[in-house]
């Protein structure tokens, strides 16, 4: 018992350690790289959706050298409320994002913005935006 209790807390301490020290400048990437992230917004594509829609989300996001991190988020447009968010750490060239949402208007109807932000190992960042309304 007391070895597996050890172990646990070893793997655990080890993961959180590893997490936790990954920083951009840490690893090999093209310091003179000025090129931001490519984001491609796949879906949604609608403009118009109703209370309880399964709104698909699938992004995907390329750089020419090595991507640090991606942010998908769902914000109300009046009240700036975040709905949806999701976050992802990556060190390949690509990051596909294939998630969703249930959509929701507590005031009857509501405008939503679904923003996506990228950045690279170098540091570039961009930015992707796609708007949409429920009823």
């Amino acid at each position: 018992m007391k070895r597996t209790f050890l172990s646990v807390v070893m793997v655990a301490t080890y993961l959180a350690v590893s997490v936790s020290s990954c920083k951009k400048d840490d690893h090999d990437h093209d310091k003179n790289d000025t090129e931001p992230p490519v984001i491609t917004i796949i879906q949604p594509t609608a403009v118009e959706f109703e209370v309880g829609d399964t709104v698909f989300i699938q992004v995907s996001v390329v750089d020419n050298v090595e991507m640090h991190e991606v942010d998908v988020h769902i914000n109300n447009k009046k009240s700036g409320e975040e709905v949806y968010h999701l976050h992802r750490h990556s060190h390949s060239k690509e990051v596909n994002i294939n998630s969703w949402w249930i959509a929701q208007a507590p005031t009857g109807h509501d405008d939503y913005i679904l923003k996506v932000e990228a950045e690279d190992a170098a540091g570039n960042k961009s930015e992707k935006k796609h708007e949409f309304h429920v009823h």
